[in-house]
């Protein structure tokens, strides 16, 4: 599984990896999108919106819950499919009028980019993306079952 982002991939095409788990992962990012609607962090630059992210969910700086409700989570903001072969790459987004924000950054780079896109672009891409996940495990589950 991987993403391709302005002609960087991000994991493997070929690493194997659990059905399920890209499932319930995926499924994730769909359900919380409106938790990632901020404009204050929408306004950032790349940089300082991706550290603040960060630090707030591997590190100790808990700088970026001033901007936030307290129903969301850091976590909330993270887009990366936590898999085998994305694993080191952080990948975050924060949504407001009708467009996303994607920062990101490869552990092997550690130079942190940005893009912004029309948020049907990337509801899209996560549906459909979604939809065929749900619908090759539901092939699986009724193929166990004969």
């Amino acid at each position: 599984m991987f993403y391709r982002i302005d002609g960087q991939d991000f994991g493997s095409r070929y690493g194997g990896i659990s059905l399920r788990d890209a499932l319930y992962i995926s499924e994730y990012i769909v359900e919380t999108k409106e938790k990632r609607i901020n404009k204050t962090l929408y306004d950032m630059a790349y940089e300082r919106l991706f550290t603040l992210i960060d630090d707030a969910i591997y590190g100790d700086n808990e700088e970026l819950f001033q901007y936030i409700d307290k129903n969301v989570f850091a976590g909330d903001f993270s887009i990366s499919i936590n898999v085998q072969s994305m694993l080191g790459t952080k990948i975050f987004a924060v949504s407001y009028n009708g467009k996303t924000k994607v920062v990101y950054c490869k552990s092997d780079d550690h130079k942190i980019s940005g893009l912004v896109f029309d948020d049907e672009s990337i509801d899209h891409a996560f549906r459909k993306t979604y939809e065929y996940l749900k619908n090759l495990h539901d092939k699986e589950i009724e193929k166990a079952a004969l």
